[in-house]
């Protein structure tokens, strides 16, 4: 790892599931059924769901066939870029890297622009150390989501680790204009210090 990003030990957020046109969130009142292991509830909840649907709730719910039913949902053709972009997240859990890069970009295949396999290729190559794709896929996540504070913080690391670092402090003060966030600030200063001192050096 490039010297300078020593000082940040991890990039910052989770991968993100591609939720297709499910407007909810990650926790949802129904998910609580499943607080006492009542596994059964999952087959009640899926009534009237379609494959993608069905397999995105097994998965949030922690279901160990939640691969099969991505599966499924991409042999019956439905939200086939989300259920491959969250096939990707699954293999990367498991340490399956070269299998997840795959899975994302066969989601980027189906659709170019799709927002939740570029943000997650983007942060998986930052977790191999593969900055410079990296930054390519972050940069393409950011241009659709500016308004991410971990989305900017993952893409600063990816800039200052291929040497571009007036970007790189550009995309961390954003990050700290939008969430200073606690757990991140004193990496994010001294990032932001070492980045100003190497470009004083540049000039």
């Amino acid at each position: 790892m490039p010297r300078i990003l020593q000082l940040v030990p991890q990039r910052k957020g989770a991968y993100r599931r591609a939720k297709g046109d499910d407007p909810g969130t990650e926790d949802t009142p129904q998910l609580s059924l499943f607080a006492a292991g009542a596994a059964s509830n999952v087959l009640q909840l899926e009534d009237g769901l379609s494959p993608f649907d069905a397999a995105l709730l097994r998965d949030r719910t922690g279901q160990a066939d939640a691969r099969e039913a991505y599966l499924t949902a991409i042999r019956d053709g439905d939200r086939v870029a989300d259920a491959f972009c969250n096939m990707g997240i699954l293999e990367a859990a498991a340490g399956a890297y070269d299998d997840a890069v795959e899975w994302f970009a066969k989601a980027l295949s189906a659709a170019p622009d799709h927002f939740e396999a570029h943000y997650n290729l983007g942060c998986l190559y930052l977790d191999i150390e593969q900055f410079l794709p990296a930054r390519v896929h972050l940069a393409v996540a950011a241009a659709q989501d500016p308004e991410s504070a971990e989305l900017q913080f993952n893409l600063a690391v990816a800039l200052a680790a291929v040497g571009q670092f007036a970007a790189s402090a550009g995309a961390l003060r954003q990050f700290r204009k939008l969430s200073p966030d606690p757990d991140r600030e004193e990496s994010a200063r001294k990032l932001l210090g070492e980045l100003e001192r190497a470009l004083r050096e540049r000039a």
